[in-house]
């Protein structure tokens, strides 16, 4: 009999343990299900009626692309303006024009029910990118902080705002943190997904060089390497092709427009407008150097953070977020959906650094 009792402890406490886990799981679904249930009532108390689009920018994104769908170039209109003045060009990469072709298909290509459809898609993004934030802080068995985090990501002000003006941007954040979780695991999903991210909005080209430390850190082979890079460039270079090869230099301008326009009002606080009226002696005759001078704070600072992180002066995982915040900082023209974007990355960023510190401290490092 005591033969028997000893062969069943180890059994005993394995059900015990597995138990335990399921019910740990189950919690946490259960948890986020609540969490998810919330936001829902929230993003729907904060929706804007069908009229209230007719000057926003999905108004003529939807425009915009439709243009697509007909075989018309919409990034063409920029070659009759400035790079300064915005008069709603079409500067996001033409994936984003054939996904919202993709979901207009679903209403008929009407705007009212495209709204509610785009509204679907937009909630159910940011619940992707908050379980996969969720699953970064569980891998490091950090649970009740990926709650705390999910809950700030989700029902910041920035985020609910963003939300109720249907921005893109929480599909390309989803995508982006989904992203940063393969990076370490699955490189080539993980450089698919950051090029669907930068296809639905560009504003994450500035966490590019993260994605070429695995060369510059030599942890890879060119070959490997440059294969993983291709992942990355097809969701945003194919699309981009018929309109390349139709007006390259439509579809560059329209690119370039993001970082050369000027912002809505005429007060900066950091006094590029000034820079730009006051000493104008020969710099509005150089184009170059007036679409260049307000970046040039924001270009030096980003240089800096690139040469840390090729240095491996900061945590690979902090990167992301300093970029993020030096764009904000710098960058003459702000707007509330930029600041959804730092949330998620500053929660990651801090969780990084506070993982290499507990392994300085075990004398892993």
């Amino acid at each position: 009999m005591g033969y028997y009792k000893n062969m069943n402890k180890p059994f005993l406490k394995s059900f015990i343990r597995d138990k335990r886990k399921v019910f740990s799981l189950t919690l946490e679904v259960l948890v986020f299900v609540l969490i998810s249930y919330f936001f829902g009532i929230v993003t729907k108390a904060n929706y804007k009626e069908a009229w209230e689009f007719e000057t926003s920018d999905m108004f003529h994104e939807f425009q915009q692309a439709n243009d697509v769908r007909a075989g018309l170039n919409p990034y063409k209109r920029i070659l009759s303006g400035d790079l300064l003045i915005n008069k709603k060009y079409a500067t996001l990469f033409p994936l984003y024009y054939y996904f919202l072709t993709f979901v207009g298909s679903f209403s008929n290509y009407n705007f009212e029910i495209f709204i509610d459809h785009i509204r679907t898609v937009l909630f159910w993004s940011a619940l992707l990118g908050s379980a996969f934030l969720y699953i970064f802080f569980r891998q490091k068995n950090m649970k009740v902080l990926g709650f705390l985090a999910v809950v700030l990501f989700l029902f910041n002000r920035w985020s609910i705002n963003t939300l109720s003006d249907s921005k893109q941007d929480f599909i390309a954040i989803a995508f982006l943190i989904v992203s940063l979780h393969f990076f370490n695991s699955k490189q080539k999903l993980a450089y698919l997904f950051y090029g669907l991210s930068l296809g639905i909005k560009h504003l994450g080209i500035f966490v590019f060089p993260l994605f070429l430390t695995p060369f510059i850190y030599k942890e890879q082979k060119p070959k490997k390497f440059f294969l993983s890079l291709l992942f990355l460039f097809l969701p945003v270079l194919i699309p981009a092709l018929p309109f390349l090869l139709n007006d390259y230099k439509a579809f560059l301008f329209s690119m370039l427009f993001s970082f050369t326009r000027k912002p809505a009002t005429t007060s900066i606080p950091f006094g590029y407008e000034n820079l730009l009226i006051l000493y104008n002696i020969g710099v509005k005759n150089n184009k170059v150097i007036y679409y260049l001078i307000p970046r040039i704070p924001l270009l030096f600072s980003m240089l800096l953070n690139i040469y840390l992180l090729f240095t491996k002066r900061i945590p690979v995982y902090f990167y992301p977020v300093v970029s993020l915040f030096l764009f904000i900082s710098f960058n003459p023209v702000l707007f509330d959906q930029y600041l959804t974007w730092v949330t998620p990355l500053l929660l990651m960023g801090v969780v990084e650094v506070s993982a290499v510190k507990k392994e300085k401290v075990h004398g892993k490092i």
